[in-house]
């Protein structure tokens, strides 16, 4: 009966013993949370050993990214703001990180010159970026989960990396707080108040904009050439603005996809196809009234000779560009001009 008894007692003791270090360990990562505004830990070589190490009752998360110049990691920079937001939401509702017996903290590593690379790179075999780590708790610093990081960015990756925790952790009482841009409300009632007054203080000539051919001629052009290049489809699907290819190389255009596309691809194809229908309404209107102009002059041939040959050059040489990009989308194409986009490739 005294042996039960001293049993009893043992494991009573450890009983306790285990949950003050349990609560220790928490507390002391709650603190090194909350040594930042974004509540994420920073990793450096001198705590990463605690904050991933054992005894770990809790769940960590770690972003291991690089913002270096040198390194160019497109996605790396676009995660700054959605991590901040990943880990808003968790202690929005959470301040002490804690749901029921489970933990979640936030931690990341970030690489800001390639001259100097963090240990836990090192330690935890980390040879690209960005990783998301998942550390679960009884594990040491080598027990971790890699994370899908989705293509898509914005509050759609955000959505689908708080999906995965949920998913992994068994955490369901985690929502995502969108932050509030009020910079956006501030330049939406600036301009609207500004375009209201322009317009009441000069009706005539805003009258005479808005019912001009010209104007509505050059929005529905303008509009025209977004749609083509894919500008809704970026918005719908909140599209990167590039991607990254295996060897961690930027990639600006999904060669033999004509499904999907980078949000930079929008930018290029309307430049492209806005510099074109530039120099075509050029060569239609100008050229002539150039001709008209110089009528009386002895240079007039070699003046409309030259405006006509430089548009001509300047034309086959962006629809050189712009073949060249579908050659991309479509290996098969055949009818490729100049070889002007290999920088794309």
């Amino acid at each position: 009966m005294r042996l039960g008894n001293q049993i009893s007692v043992i494991l009573a003791l450890l009983s306790v013993w285990f949950s003050v270090v349990t609560a220790a360990v928490q507390e002391s990562l709650l603190q090194e949370a909350q040594k930042n505004s974004n509540k994420v830990i920073t990793l450096t070589n001198e705590n990463y050993q605690n904050v991933l190490g054992g005894p770990r009752d809790s769940y960590i998360l770690a972003l291991l990214t690089s913002t270096a110049p040198e390194v160019n990691c497109v996605t790396c920079i676009e995660l700054e703001s959605e991590y901040k937001t990943i880990a808003n939401s968790w202690f929005a509702d959470h301040p002490d990180g804690v749901s029921g017996s489970k933990s979640l903290y936030f931690a990341k590593a970030n690489i800001e010159t390639t001259q100097f690379i963090l240990d836990v790179f090192t330690v935890l075999g980390i040879e690209q970026v960005p990783r998301l780590l998942l550390f679960s708790p009884g594990g040491d610093i080598k027990d971790f989960e890699l994370l899908d990081i989705p293509l898509a960015s914005g509050m759609e990756r955000v959505f689908s990396i708080i999906t995965a925790v949920k998913s992994q952790t068994g955490i369901n009482d985690y929502f995502i707080h969108e932050p509030i841009d009020w910079s956006s409300f501030f330049i939406t009632g600036f301009t609207t108040f500004a375009v209201i007054f322009l317009l009441r203080k000069n009706q005539k000539i805003a009258v005479s904009f808005l019912t001009s051919r010209i104007t509505w001629a050059l929005i529905s052009v303008a509009f025209i050439i977004l749609m083509l290049g894919g500008s809704m489809f970026n918005k719908m699907r909140g599209q990167p603005l590039a991607g990254q290819g295996k060897n961690g190389e930027i990639v600006y255009f999904l060669a033999g996809d004509f499904q999907n596309q980078f949000a930079i691809e929008t930018q290029v194809i309307v430049v492209l196809y806005g510099i074109l229908t530039s120099v075509v309404v050029f060569l239609v209107l100008a050229v002539p009234k150039i001709s008209s102009y110089y009528s009386n002059s002895a240079r007039r041939t070699t003046v409309v000779a030259l405006a006509a040959i430089s548009s001509t050059i300047i034309l086959y040489m962006f629809f050189s560009a712009l073949t060249g990009i579908f050659k991309i989308k479509s290996a098969s194409y055949p009818f490729t001009l100049m070889k002007l986009t290999s920088f794309f490739s």
